[in-house]
């Protein structure tokens, strides 16, 4: 099982585990990713046009279908988005009222948030 998943959203990086020319192999010394050694044809064809990608919408759309290849193929099975340390994409959040922790979700009581006075 893994526990990992993008640290950026544009998940270019993340994805890149799951393309074929990144099968850990001697041809690449062994290299780190593709550890899954699964190769499928459309993802890659998909995958390689992500680098040159301007417009974000069709980025978007391109990462959405790696990601429906991978479950379709059962390649990854979603089980839990697990929380993290991230409460809203901003920092004048007020870290008082969110009571986190691993057994709910970050949001629950997003009613009682409030911002930092500066």
């Amino acid at each position: 099982m893994y526990t990992n998943g993008s640290s950026s959203p544009y998940p270019l990086l993340y994805m890149s585990n799951w393309y074929s020319k990144n099968i850990n192999q001697k041809s690449n010394k062994w290299s780190p990713g593709g550890d899954s050694r699964w190769s499928n044809a459309e993802y890659d064809q998909i995958f390689e046009t992500l680098s040159n990608e301007t417009d974000p919408e069709a980025a978007a759309a391109s990462f959405i279908r790696l990601n429906d290849i991978m479950v379709e193929n059962t390649v990854i099975i979603p089980l839990v988005q697990r929380a993290a340390e991230t409460f809203a994409i901003t920092n004048n959040i007020n870290a008082d009222p969110i009571a986190a922790s691993a057994w709910e979700t970050l949001y629950w009581n997003m009613a009682n948030w409030n911002e930092v006075a500066q």
